[in-house]
């Protein structure tokens, strides 16, 4: 075993420097530069950060911090393009690949095991997918990696007092995603089920407990002074947002997110973990992604992309068994199902197909998930998420233009979506569009404006909501957009509020 002078990068036998480096960096040229490709644009997500980075706190109520901060930074300095807004999450899937081979290094194996590793991540499909548009995720799956990379040096022998920056990670990663709780739980229990244990005698891991919490105190005092907001989104969107799944179809979803052609290999690193005497001393990654996959399977609405971040380390392991075992047939045979694997799903994850292409190839080969309820299109949820944008904002312009010069002055866009109200504010200033409230999660806490407005174009709102505020609403368009999730929405004109908006905004809160 290592001793703990060599720190927590504990080099292995060979590096695959050169290898790993041209994966990373073919994964990250080829997220970069396929933005915009096809007509695709910005993921509706997004304008969501960029309209939360010009609006900065310590909390939101439906996610921390991190995110809109380094949003807020990308933008001073590259602007607000698309290949400069996604280069964070681009970078993040880069070092991921990365991050994964090294640790197939750590863990003894050869060139061809780092390799293996890193290909099986860069060739996944959800994280193609995760790691093509801004958001939380694709850095919450970054933190977890790294965060696995110290737990395998700590249980090679490093330096206990890595155990600080594990901590920093960690809280790090609670700034960006409350999600990560549940990651660093199921590792305190795959600890507690391993060799690792015995470092919870020393206090290094209880000091590194405190880092993470001090890091994390910014977030959790926002929340206390909201009443513990995020809790009541997080409990809304369980039951109003996420697909119900049986554990059946979550296990599918798991295989098909990551990539079918790979699961033997991750089955291989769980195997390699919990049963080989060679992991014994990183059996608490085993365990960790045990406690993970079995709530994926008891949660009653499992999205496929919520552990995603403990595959890598699984990969890593597999590949180090299977290079073991694997003859040359064998190897090579692996990297061109790994090759062969691409060519199917990159049409389904990267923006290769026009849209009507795209939902024809989806329909033939009966791949397109559900990710979330109303939300199912003939192309997949992530590709209808990036179209319709400006044309929406072109329509709502155009009523606004309609209205008599009186309305104008005191009108707002209302919506009941949070990315109808944040596309509206990136694409609307240009077409005269330049208030715009909604009452959709963070909208919801930025309130209506004072004074509220007196007339609305709203969006994304119910007649009967619209009805019970004012006294004369009228439909003044109907949207129209192919293949967007947007299309045949109605776009109403409202007038002479019942009550003031101001008034009635607590009523009308919508989290989900």
């Amino acid at each position: 075993m290592p001793s703990e002078s060599e720190g927590p990068f504990l080099p292995p036998a060979e590096v695959a420097l050169g290898a790993l480096l041209a994966i990373a960096l073919g994964h990250l040229l080829v997220e970069v530069a396929l933005n915009g490709f096809r007509g695709y644009g910005y993921f509706n997500d997004e304008f969501y950060y960029i309209a939360c980075s010009k609006r900065l706190g310590l909390g939101y109520v439906d996610h921390p911090p991190f995110a809109p901060l380094l949003l807020r930074g990308v933008r001073a300095v590259l602007g607000e393009s698309l290949p400069a807004i996604r280069l964070p999450a681009a970078l993040a899937g880069a070092a991921t690949v990365f991050l994964t081979g090294r640790m197939a290094g750590r863990l003894g194996g050869g060139r061809f095991a780092q390799a293996l590793a890193a290909l099986a991540v860069a060739v996944a499909p959800g994280l193609l997918v995760l790691f093509g548009f801004y958001s939380t995720n694709a850095f919450e799956i970054l933190v977890w990696v790294a965060s696995a990379d110290l737990v395998l040096a700590l249980g090679a022998g490093a330096d206990p007092r890595w155990c600080l920056a594990l901590g920093a990670v960690a809280g790090l990663g609670l700034e960006n995603k409350h999600t990560t709780a549940v990651f660093v739980a199921a590792l305190a229990i795959g600890i507690l089920a391993s060799p690792l244990r015995k470092r919870l005698r020393e206090p290094w891991p209880w000091l590194g407990l405190l880092v993470a919490l001090l890091v994390f105190l910014p977030n959790l005092a926002w929340e206390g002074r909201h009443d513990w907001i995020s809790l009541e989104f997080y409990r809304a969107a369980e039951v109003v947002k996420n697909v119900p799944t049986s554990s059946l179809r979550a296990a599918f979803d798991q295989a098909l997110f990551m990539n079918p052609v790979t699961l033997p290999l991750w089955l291989l690193g769980l195997r390699f973990y919990l049963l080989d005497r060679t992991g014994r001393p990183w059996r608490a990654l085993g365990w960790t992604f045990a406690v993970l996959f079995a709530l994926i399977l008891v949660v009653p609405t499992s999205r496929p992309d919520r552990i995603a971040g403990a595959y890598p380390m699984l990969l890593a392991g597999g590949a180090v068994e299977f290079e073991r075992w694997g003859r040359r047939a064998a190897r090579v045979a692996a990297v061109a199902a790994c090759a062969a694997s691409v060519a199917v799903f990159a049409p389904l994850t990267l923006p290769l197909l026009p849209p009507a292409a795209l939902a024809t190839y989806a329909r033939v080969l009966h791949l397109n998930p559900q990710v979330e309820r109303q939300r199912y299109n003939a192309v997949p949820q992530w590709v209808a998420d990036s179209l319709g944008w400006e044309d929406l904002a072109d329509a709502v312009a155009a009523v606004y233009r309609e209205l008599p010069p009186g309305d104008r002055q005191q009108a707002a866009v209302l919506t009941g979506d949070y990315a109808y109200a944040a596309s509206l504010e990136f694409f609307g200033p240009a077409r005269g569009v330049s208030r715009v409230i909604s009452t959709h999660n963070q909208y919801f806490l930025w309130g209506p404006g004072d004074p509220p407005p007196r007339v609305v174009i709203a969006l994304g709102c119910s007649r009967s909501d619209l009805d019970r505020l004012f006294a004369d609403v009228e439909q003044a368009a109907i949207f129209r957009c192919d293949f967007c999730y947007q299309d045949g929405m109605q776009i109403w004109v409202a007038r002479r509020p019942r009550v003031s908006l101001a008034a009635a905004w607590p009523s009308l809160k919508h989290f989900e």
